[in-house]
């Protein structure tokens, strides 16, 4: 009799620790579903301007859109990172579902706008600057 009244009391916790992790799943799965849509902060240089996000995504386009980087660059390419990089530290980007569409952005966070120009276009600057200096 004892012996089942442990394991019953046993079994009784461990439905009732089951039972709270699966609350604070929902929790969190609400708040992350709160954060899909809304603004993020894309910082570039000295500017830091707002951007809607649906569904946890933001276009390439819509950044170019506003800082005009295309136009300075032709055929560059935008990335997004969570943080700023030291000097030669080893870049990790936000992930692109597909190319151009950055997704898992989270409303009322900061991202980092990086630009890797096209290598062409690089190649051009490059000369365009040597004959310059």
């Amino acid at each position: 009799k004892v012996e089942a009244e442990a394991e019953a009391a046993r079994k009784a916790a461990e439905e009732a620790e089951v039972a709270k992790r699966k609350a604070e799943m929902e929790v969190e799965l609400k708040r992350l579903a709160a954060l899909a849509n809304g603004e993020v902060t894309i910082k570039y240089s000295m500017y830091a301007e707002k951007f809607k996000i649906e569904e946890h995504k933001l276009t390439a386009a819509a950044i170019n859109d506003l800082y005009g980087l295309s136009d300075v660059m032709p055929g560059c390419f935008l990335h997004l990172a969570e943080r700023e990089f030291a000097y030669a530290e080893e870049q990790q980007y936000i992930k692109e579902d597909p190319p151009g569409i950055f997704v898992g952005l989270m409303a009322d966070e900061t991202y980092w706008c990086y630009v890797q120009q096209d290598p062409e276009q690089e190649k051009r600057d490059q000369e365009s600057i040597k004959k310059r200096w």
